[in-house]
């Protein structure tokens, strides 16, 4: 476990985060675009709030 703390400390370990990114209005078509098999890596809902 240290190790794995090394890694993202030093920041070789980020996430694969796809390049679209939606808001709270858009979380059906973000679902929809997860369920496509398109999305690559975690999607992002942005707060607009």
């Amino acid at each position: 476990m240290k190790q794995v703390a090394s890694v993202v400390e030093e920041g070789k370990l980020r996430p694969l985060v796809d390049p679209n990114k939606f808001t709270f209005e858009e979380v059906s078509k973000a679902h929809e675009y997860l369920e496509s098999g398109k999305a690559m890596g975690k999607i992002i809902l942005r707060n607009n709030w």
